[in-house]
C-alpha cells in the first residue's frame, strides 16, 4: 500500500520544528551557510574563432544567485585569458557592471596572442569567497594563417571509455525498484553518443535492452537482487565494453523523483521488508533547498508500508535545479538527488525582421512574440549563416539554470534550452543528466554562517596626500577623469580618499584644490594612487580543455593562406585616402543625424546653443549641465530624460563634468556634432538618445596644457566597450568571410516594453540570410536566447 502525502502550502524555513530540536538547528545551519548572495555569471562574445587582426567584443551579465535578477552589489568584473600552457596573457582586464550588465573590447594584439587555443575566465572579487568555482570560462581560438591540421581517424586502437553509474539517491537496494542513470563518455570528454546497451546478471541472463542519447546518457529501471550486475555497451563505430554496476545493499531505503506531471513534482522513498523491521516508526526528514531555499518534511514508515510518495506543487518550489536530501532520525543525510523545475524558468520568445535597406545597412526590428513588462537589454552578434566562427560555452540560461549545479564539463548545454524541442523532451533531458551529477556542492557537516574575506568591489579608490596643505584653511579636491567627477574634502593631515570612483584604464586623472575663501580651482602638490593594485594573475589551475577532435579543426581543404589577399592591408586603404579629392571624413555609425562644422555657418558660436537648436532642452545650475531629450518619457511616463553625452569617445555621465566639457566648447573648435535621437543601440545608458562630439585636434592639445589640475595616468580601471569594426574584407562573399568573418556586434541592445521592439542597424555584407546570436535578460529575470536565421531582404512596413 502507497501513502500520499499532498502538500497544498510551502513555508521557507520558518515552520516551527520545537519538538525536534537537532531538525531546527540543521535548518538554522543550512540558512546560515547559504544566506551569503553571489553572482552568476555569464558572457557574450562576438566570437570564439578569430582571424588575426580581428579583436573581441563581449558583455558580460551578472545574476543575483537567490533572486536570478540582475544583480546590484558588484560593478567590477575581471576578464583574465590563459593560453595553453595555463599562463596569462591577459591579467585583471576590470570592466564596468551596471544594473546587472556591462560591455568590453579587447585588442587582440598579434605579438601577444599567437595563433592557437585561448581560455577567457570572467570572475569576481566576491566570488573568492566560495569554495566551488563560479567563474565562467569560454575558449577561444586565434585562427593560423597556416593550413588547418585534421587529425587522421585511429582505426587500430579501440578508444577508451568510462561508464559511471548513477542509483537514484546514492545507492543500489535489494528487492526494491530501482532507477539507475548511466553516464559514458571518451578519454577525452566527449560523449559516447547513441550507444546501445544490454544489462545482464550474475547468471549472464539478459534482463533488458536500452540506449542512450546523442549527450552519452541513458536510464534504466530494475529490482536487483544479491549478485553483481553488468551493464555492456556497443557504440555506433561497432566497438564492444562492459561495466559492472556498483554492489546491491541489503538494507536501506532509495529515492526517487518523477518531475513530469504538470503541476507538481513526486517525491518517492522506498525500503524492503528486511528494512522495513528495522526501521518502521522512526522518523526520516526530506528537505529540499536550493540557495537559501527550504522546505522540510517528516515521514516514516509504519502500518506495514514501505512505499510513500510526498507530491510537491511545482509553484511552490524555487525554480531551476532543486536538491532534494534525506535525513534518518539521527539527522545523518544518507540519500541525495537533484531535479529540474521548470516554474519560474521563463524566457523572452524574439522575431527579427530587415525593416529597411539603406544601401550600405540595413535597419533590423526585434519584436517580442509575448509581452514584456519589465526592461530587457541583449546583446546580438551577428554573423554569416554558414559561420564556423562562434561556439559559445553556454547560452544565459543553460549559465544560470544548470552550470552552477553541474559538475565537470556539460556538453552541449545550449541544447538542453533549445525552444524548438518540446517541454516534456526538455524535462526528461534535464532530469536525466542531474542524475549523473551524485551528491550536491554542500558538506552537511561543516555547515555555519561563512566569514567573507573579499567585499563586493563597486568602483576604484583614489587615496592621495595634498603636500602643501594649510590646515588653518578649509580645501577641496575636485576630481574629474572621463566619465566621472566628484569633490571631496581633505582632512586636517592632507590626506583624502575618495571610493566608487568610475575610472578608466590608463586614462587621464585630473585633480584641482579649491580653497574655500577664494573658491578658484589651483594646480596642487599632490601624492596619489589607485586601489586596488592590480594584481598579475598566476597560472590558471586545473582547467580541462576541450578535446581536439575532427569537428573542431574545420575541413582538412579549407586554408587561411589567402588571409592578405582577402583584406584590405593598411598600406591599401592609405592610398585610398590619397588619391581622393577630400580627405575622407571620420563617420559614427548608428548616428543618422552628423553635422560637420566645416559644413556650416557659424552661427551657433557655443555648441550648446547648436544643441539647443536641434530640439533638445539644455539646463545649467551653478556648475552643472544635463541635456534633455524633449521626445522621451521616463518610464513612468512624467517628465523629461537625460541624454547621453559622448565627447572624444567618452561617456559623460554626471552633469558637473558636462559642464566641465561642453559650458565653453565652441562650434569652431569640434570637427563633427552627431545625433541618435532613439539610441537604441547603445543601451540603458543611450534609452533617451545619444549626442556624441569630436573635437579638433589642436584643441585637445590645448586642454592638456591645462595648469589647473595635477594630471597623472590611471594604471587601473576599467576598459570600456568600443564601437565594433572589422577587417575591411574585399568581398564579402568569398569562403573565408562566410567561415570565419563577423557582420556586426551590438552589445547593449533595449527591448521597448512600451513598443515591445527594439531596432539596429547592420552592415550590408550582401549576404541574403545571415545569423543572430542574441543572449540577454529583463529586469524581472526573463531569459532572452535566440539563434534567429534572418532574410535581408526588407520586409514591407505593416
Amino acid at each position: 500500500m502507497k501513502a500520499t502525502f499532498f502538500i497544498l502550502a510551502l513555508f521557507w524555513a520558518t515552520i516551527s520544528f520545537a519538538q525536534f530540536q537537532s531538525l531546527k538547528q540543521l535548518k538554522s545551519d543550512y540558512l546560515a551557510n547559504e544566506k551569503n548572495d553571489y553572482e552568476v555569471l555569464f558572457a557574450h562574445f562576438n566570437k570564439t574563432k578569430f582571424l588575426p587582426g580581428e579583436d573581441l567584443w563581449l558583455t558580460v551579465y551578472a545574476n543575483s544567485s537567490h533572486t536570478g535578477t540582475p544583480r546590484q552589489l558588484t560593478s567590477n568584473a575581471l576578464l583574465s585569458i590563459y593560453n595553453v600552457d595555463n599562463q596569462s596573457v591577459l591579467s585583471n582586464y576590470q570592466i564596468y557592471i551596471e544594473n546587472g550588465t556591462g560591455s568590453s573590447f579587447v585588442k587582440l594584439n598579434k605579438a601577444i596572442f599567437k595563433p592557437g587555443k585561448y581560455v577567457a575566465v570572467i570572475s569576481t572579487q566576491y566570488l573568492k569567497n566560495f569554495n566551488s568555482n563560479y567563474s565562467y570560462t569560454q575558449e577561444l581560438e586565434i585562427l593560423s594563417n597556416e593550413k588547418i591540421a585534421v587529425a587522421e581517424p585511429t582505426k587500430t586502437i579501440k578508444p577508451k571509455i568510462f561508464i559511471q553509474d548513477f542509483p537514484e539517491g546514492g545507492h543500489l537496494l535489494k528487492n526494491t525498484a530501482n532507477v539507475v542513470a548511466l553516464k559514458a563518455n571518451y578519454d577525452n570528454g566527449s560523449p559516447v553518443k547513441n550507444y546501445t546497451a544490454v544489462l545482464v546478471n550474475k547468471s549472464k541472463d539478459t534482463l533488458l535492452h536500452f540506449k542512450s542519447n546523442q549527450l552519452g546518457t541513458s536510464k534504466f529501471n530494475f529490482v536487483p537482487q544479491e549478485g553483481q550486475y553488468t551493464i555492456h555497451i556497443k557504440t555506433e563505430n561497432g566497438a564492444s565494453y562492459k561495466h559492472n554496476l556498483s554492489i546491491v545493499k541489503t538494507i536501506g531505503i532509495n529515492l526517487t523523483i518523477n518531475t513530469m506531471p504538470q503541476n507538481y513534482t513526486a517525491i518517492q522513498v522506498n525500503t524492503n521488508k528486511t528494512s522495513y523491521d528495522k526501521i518502521k516508526n522512526k522518523p526520516f526528514y526530506l528537505l529540499i533547498h536550493k540557495d537559501g531555499k527550504l522546505f522540510s518534511q517528516e515521514f516514516r514508515f509504519e502500518d506495514g508500508r514501505n512505499n510513500l510518495e510526498i507530491r510537491i506543487p511545482k509553484k511552490a518550489l524555487p525554480s531551476g535545479v532543486n536538491t532534494a536530501t534525506v535525513f534518518n532520525h539521527q539527522f545523518e543525510p544518507i540519500l541525495e538527488r537533484l531535479f529540474y523545475n521548470s516554474f519560474g524558468v521563463n524566457r523572452i520568445p524574439l522575431q527579427a525582421k530587415v525593416k529597411e535597406d539603406l544601401l550600405d545597412s540595413l535597419k533590423v526590428e526585434i519584436t517580442s512574440s509575448k509581452h514584456i513588462d519589465t526592461l530587457a537589454q541583449m546583446s546580438i552578434s551577428v554573423l554569416p549563416i554558414a559561420s564556423e566562427a562562434y561556439e559559445p560555452a553556454h547560452s544565459i540560461i543553460s549559465a544560470n539554470v544548470l552550470k552552477p549545479y553541474v559538475r565537470g564539463h556539460l556538453d552541449q548545454p545550449s541544447y538542453y534550452f533549445n525552444p524548438d524541442i518540446s517541454s516534456r523532451k526538455r524535462e526528461y533531458l534535464i532530469d536525466l543528466l542531474l542524475c549523473t551529477q551524485g551528491w550536491r556542492k554542500i558538506d552537511w557537516n561543516q555547515l555555519g554562517a561563512k566569514n567573507l574575506k573579499y567585499a563586493a568591489e563597486n568602483g576604484f579608490t583614489i587615496k592621495g596626500k595634498l603636500l602643501n596643505h594649510n590646515e588653518r584653511r578649509k580645501t577641496t579636491i575636485f576630481l574629474k577623469t572621463p566619465g566621472f567627477s566628484q569633490v571631496f574634502d581633505v582632512n586636517a593631515n592632507g590626506e583624502f580618499i575618495a571610493e566608487n570612483i568610475y575610472v578608466q584604464d590608463s586614462a587621464k586623472v585630473s585633480l584641482g584644490t579649491v580653497n574655500e575663501r577664494s573658491e578658484k580651482l589651483k594646480k596642487p602638490k599632490i601624492t596619489a594612487r589607485i586601489l586596488p593594485v592590480k594584481v598579475k594573475n598566476t597560472a590558471f589551475k586545473n582547467y580541462q580543455w576541450k578535446s581536439n577532435d575532427a569537428i573542431d579543426q574545420g575541413s582538412p581543404d579549407f586554408s587561411l593562406k589567402n588571409l592578405n589577399n582577402s583584406i584590405f592591408s593598411t598600406e591599401e586603404l592609405d592610398s585610398i585616402v590619397i588619391q581622393a579629392k577630400k580627405a575622407r571624413r571620420e563617420k559614427p555609425r548608428r548616428f543618422n543625424d552628423v553635422i560637420y562644422t566645416e559644413d556650416i555657418n557659424q552661427n551657433h558660436v557655443l555648441v550648446t546653443n547648436f544643441i539647443r537648436s536641434k530640439g533638445y532642452l539644455v539646463k545649467q545650475n551653478i556648475g552643472k549641465l544635463v541635456i534633455l531629450s524633449n521626445i522621451r518619457k521616463n518610464i513612468s511616463g512624467k517628465g523629461d530624460r537625460q541624454v547621453l553625452l559622448i565627447i572624444d569617445n567618452f561617456q559623460v555621465r554626471d552633469p558637473e563634468t558636462a559642464d566641465l566639457y561642453l559650458n565653453q566648447l565652441f562650434m569652431e573648435d569640434i570637427e563633427y556634432i552627431a545625433f541618435n535621437k532613439q539610441g537604441s543601440s547603445f543601451g540603458v545608458t543611450g534609452f533617451n538618445g545619444i549626442i556624441k562630439i569630436k573635437t579638433k585636434l589642436d584643441y585637445r592639445e590645448r586642454k592638456r596644457s591645462n595648469d589647473l589640475f595635477y594630471e597623472y595616468v590611471s594604471n587601473n580601471g576599467y576598459h570600456p566597450a568600443k564601437e565594433f569594426y572589422r577587417p575591411p574584407f574585399k568581398d564579402f562573399l568569398n569562403p573565408l568571410f562566410k567561415k570565419y568573418g563577423a557582420i556586426e556586434w551590438v552589445d547593449q541592445l533595449i527591448l521597448d516594453k512600451n513598443k515591445q521592439k527594439a531596432n539596429f542597424l547592420i552592415e550590408n555584407t550582401w549576404n541574403r540570410k545571415v545569423n543572430l546570436f542574441i543572449e540577454g535578460i529583463s529586469s524581472d529575470g526573463k531569459f532572452i536566447s535566440e539563434i534567429i536565421e534572418l532574410n535581408t531582404l526588407p520586409t514591407n512596413n505593416e
